[in-house]
């Protein structure tokens, strides 16, 4: 690819990274596999944290991150945050919605001044809940574009601290066997157009979605593997319209107690 594209900028440093100096370990094949640090497999090799590179300068002027670690990205960052600190650095992490702890990291970033943002796509050749987050620093302000330039609404809000608050005409209450019955109160409604309103919920790694007409009647209701920022009005529309199923059986995911606001 440096080839292809004449780029001669880049350096290549052939450690493993973790959140600190230290001996990991594997029990699959070298070339693609997890580690662990509780010395578990007969390949070990030394790891290292990048706030340890960066003091040795070996590394410098970081402008972006991108991790695909498997199961290592919230290490990685700990040992990092020396460094983002300094540069603030674009990062992306890829995660695995039902086993991996995205929140977490997403939270931990969200302390440090970042937005986060879930590319809403599935990847090709991975399992079915693996996606890429986009971690960006609050002051940069150009998500608007990128989704214009991709020509699809691919970025969904997760963390943000731009809360946009947004007028709704409906409260509802959200209930059925997808939430083992579980009901959800008073939630918001948003105008998708004049004769569709939506209301979201997050629950369990999921965002619901439930449509109704301008008749209160149930239309459909759908999913978005991940949990949304759901303050965002234009994250809910970009994820209801690039949802990841339909749920068909309205006893799954049903809706009572409509009220106008």
């Amino acid at each position: 690819m440096a080839i292809y594209n004449n780029i001669k900028n880049i350096k290549t440093i052939n450690k493993a990274i973790s959140d600190k100096n230290q001996i990991i370990s594997t029990l699959d094949d070298i070339n693609h596999c997890s580690f662990n640090d509780k010395g578990l497999g007969k390949i070990k090799i030394n790891a290292f944290a990048l706030d340890y590179l960066l003091q040795q300068n070996e590394i410098n002027n970081i402008s972006l991150i991108h991790l695909d670690v498997e199961g290592f990205e919230l290490k990685v960052i700990l040992g990092s945050l020396n460094l983002i600190k300094i540069f603030s650095p674009i990062i992306s992490f890829e995660q695995h919605i039902l086993t991996d702890n995205y929140l977490e990291l997403s939270n931990l970033l969200y302390e440090m001044n970042y937005n986060i943002y879930l590319i809403n796509e599935v990847l090709p050749g991975c399992k079915t809940d693996c996606r890429n987050l986009m971690a960006f620093p609050k002051n940069l302000k150009y998500i608007d574009q990128i989704n214009e330039y991709l020509d699809k609404k691919l970025l969904v809000s997760i963390k943000n601290h731009d809360i946009i608050n947004y007028d709704s005409l409906y409260t509802a209450t959200i209930y059925g066997t997808f939430f083992n019955n579980k009901e959800y109160h008073n939630i918001k409604s948003v105008k998708i157009n004049k004769n569709l309103y939506v209301f979201s919920v997050n629950d369990k790694n999921y965002t619901i979605f439930v449509a109704i007409d301008s008749d209160k009647k149930w239309i459909h209701s759908k999913y978005i593997l991940s949990e949304i920022n759901l303050n965002c009005k234009n994250s809910i529309i970009n994820a209801y319209n690039n949802m990841n199923g339909i749920i068909k059986e309205q006893t799954q995911c049903n809706i009572k107690n409509i009220k106008f606001i």
